[in-house]
């Protein structure tokens, strides 16, 4: 009980007196450039990659308050040249604050078009989500024009960092665009919600417990 007071003074006393920017700032690194910003602002940026391929991508980081995250690869669009073989790799980080204990549920979405222009052309698409750990790994190839959607969730323990990465490989003519969603973001449930999904669990025990009852006395 003391601990767990404690945490919640110094949490209090963060909140209150040092700059929330010193939890919340966003940092992004890629091919194209680097740069920190503040949460819900962003960067973008555009370049020639090494090969002949090009490049163009954005990131964001939203902290709504505290115990919560949201890692954003977006807008992206990397396009690649026949006869070669582009590499992108992009990375966001935010540092979100817990005042709470995990486990935290995270989840990866990755949702956008591969476009394949050449026979033989091919996409592949990694998203890594890092919290705590076990990190969730989307790992995709596209041989053929697709428009994909993807989801991966799992829990993770807390940690300060929360670290998303977007690698992307283009074997000859093909591109990749992500308009509005690489993602990766998690949340610890607010004690009232916990408490009414406990409140709804143990309902659900004393029908089951009370139906079993009437099935042994019904003759």
């Amino acid at each position: 009980m003391k601990n767990s007071l404690r945490k919640l003074a110094l949490a209090g006393f963060c909140l209150l007196y040092l700059p929330a920017a010193a939890f919340a700032d966003g940092m992004v690194t890629g091919p194209c450039g680097s740069a920190t910003f503040p949460v819900n602002g962003g960067a973008m940026f555009t370049c020639v990659l090494p090969g002949g391929g090009t490049a163009q991508y954005g990131a964001q980081v939203v902290v709504a308050g505290v115990n919560n995250f949201r890692n954003i690869h977006s807008p992206v669009t990397v396009t690649g040249v026949a006869g070669q073989v582009t590499n992108f790799v992009m990375q966001v980080q935010s540092n979100p604050v817990w005042t709470v204990a995990g486990p935290v549920p995270t989840f990866l979405r990755l949702v956008g078009t591969a476009t394949i222009n050449d026979p033989g052309a091919m996409v592949r698409i990694v998203l890594t989500g890092t919290l705590g750990g076990p990190a969730l790994v989307i790992d995709q190839t596209f041989n053929a024009t697709t428009n994909f959607s993807i989801t991966a969730m799992g829990n993770q323990a807390i940690a300060n960092a929360a670290i998303s990465r977007l690698e992307i490989t283009i074997t000859g003519n093909a591109s990749v665009f992500l308009p509005n969603s690489a993602e990766f973001d998690g949340a610890v449930p607010e004690p009232a919600t916990l408490f009414l999904l406990g409140t709804g669990l143990a309902g659900i025990a004393m029908k089951v417990r009370r139906r079993l009852r009437s099935n042994k006395t019904s003759p």
